[in-house]
């Protein structure tokens, strides 16, 4: 580890943890992986740790890297997937220690087992309006396949190759989804909330999950 950078990069709402090393990176006019390097001590930085990185970290990792980058450990795991553990998420039998970017494998595939929902695709979705002043920004949401419309800006989430549709979205539909939204904060009522409606789904249940 090294020292804490100078400046505190705030955390945009709901952010990603990658989105934000991604913007701290900008913000400092460096690549990415100087960045992940900086904060885990990593010597050789490549894709992986980036790949890894947004997943979930170890409470004694969290403490390590929050001086650096000036941020309360809380703040650190509020950006992660894992803060969804416990509803629409399931990391069981996996230690948050093990998915730690600095222990990333070689392999391309990140094995969460029955993790849930994460996006399998190439390319992020987002929403058009919200990435205007940030374009790194991207919601720790937004990677569940359940986020489809931005509720602040009623629109269609959309990836790179529609950039230029700009489908606006009724209020039912954004009800709905903010109802949906609202189910996401771990707890007993919540979890059989989502395994009696997509307990049997293979993309909920499958056996491994493709992160990019």
């Amino acid at each position: 580890m090294t020292t804490r950078l100078p400046l505190r990069v705030e955390p945009m709402p709901g952010e990603w943890w990658r989105s934000y090393l991604l913007r701290v990176a900008a913000t400092y006019g460096v690549h990415p992986f100087n960045v992940l390097g900086r904060i885990h001590g990593i010597e050789s930085v490549d894709r992986r740790h980036l790949r890894w990185s947004g997943i979930a970290m170890s409470d004694v990792t969290a403490k390590l890297v929050g001086p650096i980058v000036n941020l309360d450990p809380g703040e650190i795991q509020a950006m992660h997937l894992s803060v969804y553990d416990g509803s629409v998420l399931t990391f069981t039998g996996r230690s948050h220690e093990d998915l730690d970017p600095a222990k990333a494998s070689t392999v391309d595939r990140l094995l969460l087992g029955d993790a849930g929902p994460l996006v399998k695709v190439t390319s992020d979705r987002f929403c058009r309006r919200c990435v205007n002043r940030a374009p790194d920004y991207r919601a720790t949401s937004w990677r569940l396949l359940l986020h489809l419309v931005c509720t602040r800006h009623h629109l269609l989430l959309t990836d790179p190759a529609g950039v230029g549709k700009h489908i606006a979205i009724d209020d039912t539909v954004v009800d709905s989804q903010r109802e949906v939204l609202g189910r996401l904060s771990p707890s007993d009522a919540n979890a059989d909330f989502w395994l009696s409606r997509h307990g049997g789904c293979p993309e909920f249940r499958g056996t491994s999950v493709a992160v990019r």
